[in-house]
């Protein structure tokens, strides 16, 4: 991964614990994994992988 920039969170006390709960779902890729993969799919295509809804941007 690219050193930190300005901007950038290094670390977060997002709590997901609840969503992990009530979905019955639990992460298992790591972060820089899934930022790496998501970089590289926007890279090669020119566009994200997910195509997010109008309202949702």
């Amino acid at each position: 991964m690219p050193p930190m920039q300005d901007g950038d969170v290094y670390q977060t006390l997002a709590d997901i614990d609840d969503i992990a709960r009530d979905l019955s779902i639990a992460p298992t890729t790591p972060i820089d994994v899934g930022i790496s993969s998501w970089s590289n799919v926007t890279c090669q295509t020119g566009k994200p992988p997910v195509q997010c809804h109008p309202n949702r941007l």
